[in-house]
């Protein structure tokens, strides 16, 4: 009689574990669906910030369309954290009775509004790595311009 309820045992543990398996892949698949729509999202939004970066400074040369580039990528993903935040905020919003959710909501909020204040700072150093190349090559074009002031 015990040996088979050690083998009904062990044959539970063994379905226990492929059900977690099955589990593990299916969510591992989710991921990398997710995952792939928003890094479709992204480049269809980089493009679009890229173009309007371009049109901006049409007189960019190859070095400043590549910081325009990431400059545009970083705007995308700044955007895209900016909607995550809107729902995250929303959900917290209607959970706010179960305290658990509303903390785990809490500090999922003060990531992403860390991670998109970060996008934004690196935006800005971007722009004026830009700028100061443009300056660089103004100066160095149009040595007129920079007079002696004695």
């Amino acid at each position: 009689m015990t040996d088979f309820h050690v083998s009904t045992a062990d044959s539970d543990l063994e379905e226990m574990a492929k059900q977690r398996q099955a589990r593990e892949d299916e969510t591992i698949r989710f991921v990398a669906r997710l995952s792939a729509g928003w890094q479709k999202e992204h480049e269809v939004e980089t493009g679009k910030f890229e173009r309007q970066l371009l049109l901006e400074h049409c007189q960019a040369s190859v070095d400043e369309k590549i910081l325009l580039h990431i400059a545009a990528s970083d705007l995308a993903l700044s955007s895209l954290l900016g909607e995550c935040e809107l729902q995250v905020a929303k959900r917290l919003r209607t959970l706010i009775d179960n305290a658990s959710t509303s903390l785990s909501l809490a500090r999922t909020l003060r990531q992403v509004v860390a991670c998109r204040s970060a996008a934004t700072d690196r935006i800005q150093q971007v722009l004026q790595s830009t700028a100061v190349l443009r300056g660089q090559r103004l100066m160095r074009e149009k040595p007129h311009y920079l007079r002696r002031v004695a």
